[in-house]
C-alpha cells in the first residue's frame, strides 16, 4: 500500500458522509436559528459511529458503502424536493442540480469501475481512484464561487415595458391603488400572496402591475412584497410583544416560508443578521 493510498483512503471512505446531511442543513434551515446540539446528535454523530465501526471492522466498508449511498440520496433527494416546492427560493439554490447531477456522474464512474475490476482482469490504480475524489470537489468550488457573488448573479433583471399604452397618470393611479391594498390589508403577511390575487383584489391585470411596480419602485413583484415583510420583521424585532417569539416565528408571521431566504434577504438589506439585529436593540435599552 503506497503512502498516498495510506493517508488518503480513511478520508475518502467517510468524508462523503458528511456531505448529504450538510446539504440539507444548508437548504433548508435558518442558519442563525439552529439547535446545534441537535443538529449535532441527529445528522452528525452516527458519522462517528459509523467511522469507528468501518475501521475497527474493515469487513464491514463494503457493506457501508451501500448505507453511505442511501444514506446520500435520502438527503439530497429531501434537498430537492424543498427545491421544487419552494419557488420563491430557486434562485438561491440552482446549484443543488448542478451538484447533484456532478455527483451522480462520479457516483456512477465509481460504480462502473467496481463492476469493470469485478468483471475483467483490469485493475484501477489508485492515483485514478484518488483523482475522481477530487474531480469530485469541482462542484464545491463552483458553489463557492456562485455564494460569493450571490449579490451580482441573483440582481433582479427589470422588464423593459416599452410603449405599453399605460400613461403617466394612469401609472400614478394603479400604484396609489396597489399601495393602498397592500398596506390598508396587510396582503403581504400572506404567505402565499401572488400577483394574481393583486390583480383580482385590484382589478388591474397582472402585467400592468408588474409594469408599476417596476417602473415606480425599480423593484420586481417579489422584491416589493418582500421589502414590507422584512420592514414588518424589523418593527416586530424590537416591539416586547413579540419577545417571547424566535426570529423564525415572527419570519413566517409576515409572510416568509423559508428562513433561510429571509436572513439572507434581512443581511441583504439592512447589513447584519436579524439574530444581531435584534441583540443590538435589546443591549440598547
Amino acid at each position: 500500500m503506497d503512502s498516498a493510498h495510506f493517508f488518503l483512503q480513511p478520508i475518502a471512505n467517510y468524508l462523503g458522509w458528511w456531505v448529504g446531511p450538510s446539504i440539507w442543513l444548508y437548504v433548508t434551515f435558518p442558519h442563525k436559528n439552529i439547535n446545534w446540539k441537535k443538529v449535532i446528535l441527529i445528522h452528525y454523530s452516527p458519522i462517528l459511529i459509523i467511522a469507528f465501526l468501518g475501521e475497527a471492522f474493515p469487513e464491514l466498508l463494503s457493506y457501508l458503502a451501500g448505507v453511505y449511498y442511501l444514506q446520500f440520496s435520502c438527503y439530497v433527494g429531501l434537498s430537492l424536493y424543498y427545491y421544487y416546492k419552494n419557488k420563491a427560493d430557486r434562485k438561491l439554490f440552482d446549484w443543488i442540480v448542478m451538484f447533484v447531477f456532478a455527483m451522480a456522474i462520479i457516483k456512477i464512474a465509481n460504480i462502473s469501475l467496481v463492476l469493470i475490476e469485478a468483471f475483467s482482469d483490469v485493475e484501477f490504480s489508485d492515483i485514478f481512484r484518488i483523482s475522481l475524489i477530487i474531480i469530485a470537489a469541482i462542484p464545491i468550488f463552483i458553489m463557492a464561487y456562485r455564494e460569493m457573488n450571490f449579490k451580482r448573479t441573483f440582481e433582479p433583471q427589470y422588464e423593459k415595458y416599452g410603449d405599453s399604452g399605460v400613461s403617466n397618470s394612469e401609472i400614478k393611479k394603479y400604484s396609489d391603488r396597489i399601495i393602498s391594498l397592500i398596506e390598508g390589508e396587510k396582503l403581504y403577511l400572506n404567505p402565499s400572496f401572488k400577483i394574481a390575487d393583486l390583480s383580482e383584489l385590484s382589478n388591474i391585470n397582472s402585467r400592468k402591475i408588474s409594469q408599476v411596480i417596476n417602473q415606480t419602485q425599480q423593484k420586481n413583484f417579489s422584491s416589493f412584497i418582500n421589502d414590507y415583510r422584512l420592514k414588518e420583521v424589523k418593527k416586530r424585532l424590537t416591539d416586547e410583544k413579540y419577545g417571547n417569539l424566535s426570529i423564525l416565528g415572527i419570519a413566517q408571521e409576515c409572510g416568509f416560508k423559508s428562513g433561510g431566504r429571509f436572513n439572507v434577504l434581512f443581511k441583504e438589506k439592512y447589513g447584519v443578521t436579524p439574530s444581531q439585529y435584534r441583540k443590538t436593540v435589546f443591549k440598547s435599552n
